[in-house]
């Protein structure tokens, strides 16, 4: 009898979950949402979200555990998930690229899905609205001393 989704969700939420969960949290990914599909056929798919980057020594922190689930668990579904862990390891540590959402799909069948997106993104839209609230008011202070000292060059005023 295959895990029913309420089982599989607990698990996600479950400290103690599963060694993929383990090591996607020792990457800098958390979960994110658990999304339920009810019907004839089930699904349940598992999203994840990076929340922190990685210095080298929990890059090799990392490998090391890797290394420890691979004797704990030899067989096909635990190496499947090593290799998820170590493509999303590869991207990141590549350089210039990382993966910002991890959606893995478990019922009806196992899959993975990446969105790579580039590792220096634009502001977001609440940090985009601080930012050209700063810069009006740059704009406004080089105003004002270009009225005080004209045809001399916009210097903010000493004190």
């Amino acid at each position: 009898m295959p895990p029913s989704p309420g089982s599989l969700a607990a698990t996600g939420k479950d400290e103690d979950g599963s060694e993929l969960f383990k090591l996607l949290g020792l990457a800098g990914y958390k979960l994110k949402e658990i999304d339920s599909d009810v019907g004839i056929i089930p699904g349940v798919s598992f999203k994840f979200a990076i929340v922190r980057e990685l210095s080298e020594a929990d890059y090799d922190y990392l490998d090391e555990q890797i290394e420890l689930f691979q004797l704990r668990s030899p067989g096909i579904i635990a190496e499947m998930q090593r290799a998820i862990v170590r493509t999303v390891v590869a991207i990141n540590s590549a350089g210039g690229m990382q993966v910002s959402d991890l959606k893995l799909k478990v019922l009806p069948l196992p899959g993975a899905s990446f969105s790579v997106t580039p590792a220096a993104t634009v502001l977001g839209e609440e940090a985009s609205m601080i930012m050209r609230a700063v810069q009006r008011v740059d704009r406004r202070i080089r105003n004002i001393v270009t009225e005080i000292r004209p045809g001399q060059a916009a210097t903010p005023p000493t004190r």
